[in-house]
């Protein structure tokens, strides 16, 4: 899926992420695998985590659908769960000449707080 401005959706988009937002991630899914999934299956029934992941994977289907809108609708229902899918969304979103206040609206937010929030991840779009 090629979007506007280069974005290729969630997982392979063609958004540069500084050294910190790398650096973040990876904090992020190093801290998950040392502290979350060797306990997951003690704190967790294994059918409710088969749940929550098939869940991230929707949301995932939705934006690579175009459709994020209705991910942000999704993950506003969460209780706002689901960080980077709400990133990914809003940035492609944003992409699809979604306004920052029609964001910030499917996620309960203010149009700046989204701004904020998201729209640091975005960059500029360069003329081709």
């Amino acid at each position: 899926m090629e979007g506007k401005g280069g974005y290729n959706g969630p997982v392979a988009h063609g958004i540069t992420l500084g050294k910190e937002e790398e650096a973040e991630l990876a904090a992020e899914k190093e801290w998950l695998e040392e502290h979350i999934d060797g306990i997951a299956h003690t704190l967790l029934p294994p059918a409710l985590a088969d749940q929550i992941r098939s869940l991230g994977e929707q949301i995932d289907a939705l934006i690579e659908a175009d459709k994020p809108m209705n991910a942000l609708a999704a993950i506003r229902l969460s209780g706002g769960y689901f960080s980077r899918q709400a990133r990914d969304a809003a940035l492609r979103a944003s992409y699809l000449d979604h306004s920052w206040a029609q964001i910030g609206e499917a996620l309960g937010i203010s149009k700046q707080a989204a701004w904020e929030r998201y729209g640091k991840f975005r960059p500029e779009r360069t003329s081709e």
